[in-house]
């Protein structure tokens, strides 16, 4: 496989991780880790191999190392997003106890203490 089909098959990859990010939660972008290690590898390969080669060779290539750098950026955006989003949503659910769920729905309400009456 061509160098810039490498990079094109990790740009692919990428935007399906974007796509996971759209909708954060935790299990899901772990899962994106491997994803992202892939395509900085394959950038840094790339990146490497055009140094060797000198400047104005492979301007396909080039050019998609340029749209995979960008890539990287916007799903190192979104990852952050995801997890300042993931951040305060568990500051938010641990500040109110029993209230609502990890999905963020509200929870039955429940008596918190228990009231005896003697007569």
């Amino acid at each position: 496989m061509h160098m810039a089909q490498h990079i094109r098959h990790c740009r692919d990859e990428l935007n399906q991780v974007a796509q996971i990010l759209l909708n954060p939660a935790a299990g899901p972008m772990l899962l994106c880790q491997a994803g992202l290690e892939r395509a900085v590898g394959w950038l840094m390969t790339a990146q490497s191999s055009l140094a060797e080669l000198g400047p104005g060779s492979q301007p396909a290539t080039h050019h998609e190392i340029h749209e995979l750098k960008a890539d990287l950026v916007r799903v190192n955006t979104l990852l952050q997003q995801a997890a300042n989003l993931q951040m305060g949503w568990t500051q938010l659910v641990a500040g109110t106890p029993g209230t609502y769920t990890q999905r963020g729905e509200q929870e039955p309400a429940t008596a918190l203490y228990r009231v005896a009456f003697r007569g």
